[in-house]
């Protein structure tokens, strides 16, 4: 995928009213303890219990085709996973 191609997906989803959010009001007991249920290394870890943590916060739930958010589920992440075709 091209630059301007994700970028028009973007785009796209804030057209169809997906909302940006921060990360400003995340706490690090919640972080650290995705983190923790995570069973990947924290190297591998850190950027996917990130983004979990922020929709569990945020009362969002977390669309993805990645399926290691499924180890966040049990600690409040509402997820779903997105079909690949």
């Amino acid at each position: 995928m091209s630059d301007d191609e994700a970028v028009g997906w973007v785009e796209e989803w804030i057209d169809a009213g997906v909302e940006l959010v921060s990360d400003a009001d995340l706490g690090w007991s919640l972080l650290s303890e995705l983190l923790a249920a995570s069973p990947r290394t924290l190297r591998n870890s850190i950027n996917d219990a990130h983004l979990a943590a922020i929709a569990v916060s945020r009362g969002a739930t977390l669309a993805s085709f990645d399926s290691d958010f499924e180890a966040f589920v049990a600690h409040g992440l509402r997820w779903e996973q997105l079909a690949t075709t």
